[in-house]
Formats: C-alpha cells, structure tokens, sequence
C-alpha cells in the first residue's frame, strides 16, 4: 500500500481531494453563514475576502478621504436572501464580465469610493479540484524509461 503514494501524482491527487473537500465545507457553509476578512492595504484602501451565497469574492476598495489603519476583521453573519451585492444599491456599475461562473465588476461612488469585486462560485472550485484528484489518483503512473547505459570499451594495452 505504501508504495502508490511513492509517485508524485498520487501525492498531488491527494493534496487536491483535500482542497476540493475544504472547498465543499465552504460551500455548505456559505449557504447559511457569511464569513468576512477585511486587511487594510494602506490609509484610504482595503481588501475583503468573503464567503457567502455559494461564492467566493475578493473585493478591492479605495475609498477618498479619511480612513483609519488598523488590523484585519474578521466578520460572521447570517446570510440574507437575495444577492449577496445588496450594499452596491448606490454605486454606479462602471463594467461587469461574466465568464464560466467567474464574475468581474467595477463600481464607483459619488463621493469617490471605488470597489472592484471578483467572484467564483464553490462549484467551480469543487467540481475542477475533484477531477483533477480523480486524474492524478485513478491515471495510470508512468513507468520511467530505463536509461541504456554505455560501457566505455576498454583500451588496449600497448
């Protein structure tokens, strides 16, 4: 048994069933509970990580004028019906990309705020961490070529 996991394939492919189950945890999770991390890049700029709704989204902001710097948030909440963007209702859209579930929008404020937002839904995640661990787990390992080794031909003696 010790020796399927000798080759790095098998390795990998149990490394990504792990991540696919964690991301399957999170979607489960993000049904009912919202989690956020918030860090503070500079004064006036901040990046989110959240996990709610069956996504997972990343938002940049920069916000104008004043804005205290301090250490990273982390927020729990239930989750509201609806879309999980209910707080953008005053934002002007500037653009917005939908591609294969990912999703890219752009927003922009009055007073000057601007917020950049990257989605993915855990499916996706989930769906591509499992086939991929399926392939390296259930492929064929390759057997290595074996190396033809040249003798050197003895010299002769004079």
């Amino acid at each position: 048994m010790t020796e399927f996991f000798h080759d790095w394939r098998r390795k990998a492919g149990v490394v990504a069933l792990v991540m696919s189950c964690m991301f399957a945890v999170g979607w489960i999770r993000s049904l009912d509970i919202q989690d956020s991390i918030r860090i503070h890049l500079t004064v006036d700029t901040y990046s989110e990580l959240v996990s709610g709704c069956g996504w997972l989204e990343q938002t940049f902001c920069n916000v104008q004028g004043d804005f205290m710097l301090y250490g990273p948030i982390w927020q729990s909440s239930a989750v509201t019906p609806g879309n999980s963007l209910h707080y953008l209702t005053d934002y002007n859209l500037l653009s917005e990309k939908r591609f294969c579930g990912f999703e890219y929008s752009e927003y922009q404020h009055r007073a000057g705020i601007y917020f950049s937002i990257r989605r993915i839904p855990y499916w996706l995640l989930v769906i591509l961490l499992a086939a991929l661990s399926a392939h390296l787990l259930l492929g064929k390992p390759r057997v290595p070529k074996p190396t033809s080794a040249i003798e050197p031909v003895p010299a002769e003696a004079p």
